[in-house]
């Protein structure tokens, strides 16, 4: 029994040996069947690597801001396991304070501009962070240290290394250097930029012939300001050299030559002083006419008492008429100058080359101030081109005549002709469509009478340089004859063009009026009646009843349109504005192509060009 008893007690030791090492298998299968990903954290400014557990991922670190990692002693930018920290070391990017000195030269070298740039030092220590599988280290700064004072003489030095060495603003550097801001820019040292001259200037003594208001008197008191001989018209401003100035590398800046200028004159002017006066010689209206170039003349004036009648006869004056009453059926006033009518003007003709003047009524007569403006304007700017184009051509020919590989065998038996047309068609083939331009313009003007030389000029071009012209030409010489007889066209047109020949009446009926300014209708308005201007047509207490209204700027009335059947046309040219206070049926208005009919009673009408395009933008009807 007691041996028995031995072997169940040995047995059931045994029994409990093989349960521990089951339960120690056990124990180590649950630690393999639990993973954890390993970490890493800077903790305390260190870094720490927990390993992972089981299946779980190594931690993964990378280098952040101010920070760099290097690996057996190699940098490395890339993400790395951290499984050998061993070979690894963690380098902050710590920075030493230092300044930065910078000059610039601006404006042609009159002004250098200084930039102090202040960086401090900066220490970096690793910044604190929780554990996560993939860390990017960062630092934190924990300490800056200012750069060492800047001294002036370090300035100085650079600013002449750059070859500044005048002008230097000493204070304003000596104060930029005890200014504490990290970063400022100063002008440290400026030149003496040089004077501005002065273009000679006109002045005019001319200001009285304009001293009027429409609204209180439109005819001012019947009166022509005039002058006496010998009176001074204009004085000449010599024109004035600025002085040179100096840049900051001393070195001297010329100054821009100034614009002389003279005193352009014609009839009834002379200068006197070397041309920096202009008197009278002759009594008169002194006005400045001409388009671009403005000559001043003293027109001579023409008064007559009476009517325009059977005793007076047509007049034809080449300066300004005052008539002091009215002209009657079947005559005609023409003037070089203005014209001014005190009276009626009844069943006649009226031609101005300056302004015309009527107090009282227009009836079935026609008016013409500035005649030709419109016409010669689109003649002018066409001939001014093509003076340039045949400027051009000009020196073109010169330039290839003196090259050495031209051989001059062919235009010596057959002329220049071939090396013209060579040109036309290969660098100036806008020169013969600009000749047929200006040709066009004078056959599209068939009322327009133009003078001779207009005709000629454009006759000579066009058999010159259109079509087989160019070939029949002998001699480069003809090309500045024809650029010549253009110049001198030019000059001839400038004379005659006018911006300002207005038109300002009472009342006007059955009537053609025409002006290359304003037309102005100071009374009743006007009935069936043509108004042309170039500029405005202003009605503002009158009613237009039937006719058309032509104009290029704006038109303004105060009221238009009939019941009576009586259809108005207003025409608006280029940019041309439209207002009616008060609109009655049967308006047609027109641009170009377009066309709106307004067929009811309105108020406050604006019509107004948008684009190219016909616009009403406000009507208020009845």
């Amino acid at each position: 029994m007691r041996l028995a008893n031995q072997e169940i007690e040995r047995s059931g030791s045994n029994l409990s040996f093989m349960r521990d090492i089951n339960k120690m298998i056990s124990a180590q299968k649950r630690d393999l069947d639990i993973s954890f990903d390993g970490t890493a954290e800077i903790r305390n400014g260190e870094l720490i690597i927990n390993p992972p557990q089981g299946f779980g991922k190594f931690p993964i670190i990378m280098a952040g801001e101010n920070v760099e990692i290097f690996f057996n002693g190699q940098k490395v930018d890339h993400p790395i396991i951290a499984n050998d920290m061993a070979h690894m070391r963690i380098s902050m990017q710590d920075t030493k304070p230092r300044t930065n000195l910078k000059i610039d030269l601006l404006n042609d070298n009159l002004t250098a501009n200084l930039t102090i740039e202040r960086i401090p030092g900066k220490k970096y220590a690793l910044m604190d962070c929780q554990p996560v599988n993939q860390l990017k280290i960062t630092g934190m700064c924990i300490q800056e240290e200012e750069p060492d004072p800047i001294e002036f003489n370090a300035v100085i030095n650079l600013l002449h290394e750059q070859g500044v060495i005048f002008g230097i603003d000493e204070e304003t550097i000596q104060c930029a250097l005890s200014n504490k801001e990290r970063k400022m820019a100063i002008e440290a040292a400026r030149g003496v930029a040089p004077g501005e001259s002065q273009d000679a200037t006109i002045q005019y003594n001319l200001d009285k012939e304009n001293n009027f208001e429409l609204t209180k008197n439109p005819y001012g008191d019947g009166k022509i300001y005039s002058v006496s001989t010998g009176a001074i018209l204009a004085i000449k401003i010599k024109p004035v050299m600025g002085k040179p100035g100096v840049d900051v590398k001393g070195q001297p800046i010329s100054t821009r030559k100034p614009k002389d200028a003279e005193i352009l004159i014609k009839d009834g002017v002379k200068l006197i002083n070397s041309g920096a006066a202009a008197v009278a010689t002759r009594a008169g209206r002194p006005v400045l006419e001409g388009y671009q170039n403005k000559y001043i003349s003293v027109h001579p004036v023409h008064i007559v008492e009476g009517n325009v009648d059977i005793r007076v006869g047509n007049i034809d004056f080449a300066g300004d008429i005052v008539i002091r009453g009215s002209v009657l059926d079947g005559f005609s006033v023409k003037a070089g100058g203005s014209i001014q009518v005190q009276g009626d003007v009844m069943h006649a003709f009226l031609s101005a080359h300056g302004s015309i003047s009527v107090h009282k009524k227009v009836l079935s007569s026609r008016l013409q101030a500035g005649f030709s403006t419109l016409a010669y304007k689109m003649i002018y700017k066409v001939l001014q081109k093509i003076s340039v184009r045949l400027e051009n051509m000009i020196a073109a020919i010169k330039l290839i005549k003196i090259q050495p590989a031209f051989t001059t065998t062919d235009l010596r038996q057959k002329g220049d002709g071939q090396l013209i047309q060579l040109l036309i068609d290969f660098n100036f083939k806008d020169l013969p469509k600009l000749v047929q331009n200006l040709i066009q313009i004078i056959l599209n003007e068939k009322e327009e009478k133009f003078l001779p030389f207009i005709i000629e000029t454009a006759q000579q071009l066009g058999k010159s340089l259109c079509n087989l012209g160019p070939i029949k030409i002998m001699k480069d010489s003809e090309i500045s004859d024809l650029r010549n007889k253009v110049v001198s066209a030019i000059e001839k047109i400038d004379l005659m063009i006018s911006d300002s020949a207005d038109i300002t009446l009472s009342y006007a009926q059955n009537s053609d009026i025409k002006a290359s300014g304003n037309i102005t209708i100071t009374g009743q308005g006007a009935i069936i009646s043509r108004l042309e201007a170039g500029r405005k047509i202003s009605i503002e207490q009158g009613v237009v009843r039937g006719g058309e209204l032509i104009a290029r700027e704006a038109i303004k009335v105060s009221e238009i349109g009939s019941t009576q059947d009586a259809e108005v046309k207003v025409n608006l040219m280029e940019s041309c504005s439209f207002a009616a206070g008060t609109v009655r049926p049967s308006i047609r208005i027109i641009h170009g192509s377009q066309m709106e009919i307004i067929q009811e009673m309105g108020y406050n009408l604006k019509v107004q060009i948008d684009n190219n395009r016909l616009s009403v933008i406000n009507l208020s009807l009845s």
